[in-house]
């Protein structure tokens, strides 16, 4: 249940949806890479699809699809409620032996979501 559809308020311009006011749509991000020690800002725009939607920045140590490489070291999580855009940032450093980030959303709509390097 995931989908990309046009903006109502930004005529060009779409959204990243994930699930629908009748049922649960989840979806995670490609592999974001970092290194240790990076500094970066997580700016978004979101809203709940339905309900009370949850966005999770996920860790991992590599890009073994293995259990053992996600990490807990950073895990972020975002609780957005419906109807009005929630739009923002958040930063912080890479924790030790983490090489990769990835965005893992539930009932969600993004009108972006972006990793940056802060001082690049």
């Amino acid at each position: 249940n995931r989908r990309i559809e046009a903006d109502p308020d930004e005529p060009g311009k779409y959204n990243l949806v994930a699930g629908s006011k009748s049922g649960n749509g989840s979806l995670r991000s490609d592999w974001i890479p970092v290194n240790p020690g990076d500094k970066i800002r997580f700016a978004y725009k979101m809203r709940a699809t339905k309900g009370l939607a949850r966005v999770v920045i996920m860790t991992y140590k590599s890009t073994a699809q293995r259990d053992d490489c996600q990490s807990g070291a950073l895990s972020k999580s975002f609780f957005v409620n419906p109807g009005r855009w929630t739009e923002g940032t958040y930063e912080f450093v890479v924790p030790p032996e983490i090489r990769i980030l990835r965005i893992y959303g539930d009932n969600i709509t993004f009108n972006y979501a972006r990793f940056t390097r802060v001082g690049e």
